[in-house]
């Protein structure tokens, strides 16, 4: 289960790296997107990644154990 359960999630945050490439559209300026902000989350997420493949579902809790936001309803001008 918790093999299934990392690749999950590591499903997700490759999702959401290869969302956070998209080129901004002015929605998401608007929004206050930035090339810059999206830099900054997606080397986040590269390391949830990499902590992940190597240690496994365990580290989930480690890595933000306060935020229980999913990728899709971070608000940028929340994120700091």
């Amino acid at each position: 289960m918790e093999v299934g359960g990392t690749m999950d999630l590591l499903t997700l945050l490759d999702e959401a790296v290869a969302a956070l490439k998209q080129p901004l559209r002015q929605c998401d300026i608007e929004e206050g997107w930035t090339d810059e902000l999206r830099r900054e989350l997606q080397e986040e997420i590269s390391v949830s990644r990499s902590a992940l493949r190597r240690h496994g579902q365990v580290m989930v809790r480690y890595l933000h154990p306060n935020r229980g936001s999913s990728p899709s309803s971070l608000d940028p001008r929340e994120i700091t």
